[in-house]
Formats: structure tokens, sequence, C-alpha cells
């Protein structure tokens, strides 16, 4: 069976690594994200299309405190939460684009947790200090967006097998 190259990162591997860290729905006053679901805050996000189901879903509840989704509940809302995450964070990091999975799920996780732009630098960052004195790959900029060059380096790692080194300057940073 002949393998593909580049291969392609998947979103559905990088989510289930992030997802057990964001799982759960809370509303806690003394928490500055305030109400929040799967890492999903709606200070930081109201538009999100979750709020007027949840909305919904609170108000058919009863008073009984805490407020508890049912399962079917979160069987309505994990497509939203997924196209999420896949929109606001996968998509914008051409998460699909890198060819490795271990450096995609690390981006993910740490744009999720760090903002998309910090996460990028930090990986660019990483792969200039893998290249060995630009002798692996042509040295990034450091822009904190994925770009043709930062693809291109991710590639290269990952044919010189230096990717899990790429993780490792990755999560030294944060």
């Amino acid at each position: 069976c002949a393998r593909s190259w580049p291969p392609v990162a998947g979103f559905a591997t990088a989510y289930s690594l992030l997802a057990p860290y964001e799982a759960g729905y809370v509303d806690d006053a003394d928490d500055q994200g305030g109400e929040t679901i799967d890492g999903i805050a709606r200070v930081h996000h109201p538009a999100w299309p979750g709020w007027p189901l949840i909305d919904a879903y609170k108000r058919a509840a009863s008073d009984a405190r805490p407020f508890l989704l049912t399962p079917a509940q979160w069987s309505t809302l994990r497509p939203l939460i997924l196209d999420f995450y896949r929109a606001e964070f996968w998509d914008r990091l051409r998460g699909t684009d890198l060819a490795s999975q271990a450096i995609a799920d690390e981006l993910l996780e740490a744009a999720v947790l760090l903002g998309r732009d910090r996460a990028v630098r930090f990986l660019q960052i990483a792969l200039n200090l893998a290249n060995d004195r630009a002798r692996r790959w042509g040295e990034l900029v450091v822009s904190g967006q994925v770009d043709a060059g930062t693809i291109e380096a991710v590639r290269a790692a990952l044919r010189t097998r230096r990717d899990h080194y790429v993780v490792t300057l990755q999560n030294i940073q944060q």
C-alpha cells in the first residue's frame, strides 16, 4: 500500500487530545471566563450558535442547581462545538496542510490556550531552533502566520525525523 506525501494531519485526532481538558459546562460567577462549554467562553465568543440552545435548555430546566445538560442536549451541541474548534482554530492554523500530526496536535492545543498568533510564533521559533543553522530548510520569519514557509518547514522536519524535537521545543516555550 503506497503512502502519499506529504501526509495530512487530521482535525479529529488533534481535537480528541484537546477535548478532555476543555470538557464540560460551567457557569461560575467567580471565574473570569464566566459561562463556558467545552472551553468556549460566552464572554469571548458571544455569537457562537450554541448559546441560544443552551439558553433555551436552561429556561426549560427546573430551578435545580447546578444546571446539567442531558445526553440528548450534548449530542445537539457537539457538532456546533466541533465546528467552532475547526473554524476558529484548525482551519485558521491550516492544520490539514501540516504534514506532522504531532506538530499539528501541539499547535492546536497551544492556540486554544495561548491564542493562535502566539502558538504559531512558538512553532516558527521551534522550527528555526530545530533547523541546524538553516541546513535543513529555509530560516523562517517569525510572523505568527502559518505561511508556505512554515508548512514546508514542518514537512522538512517530518522528512528529517525532527518533528518530535520541534514539538518538544514548542512545549518549552509555553
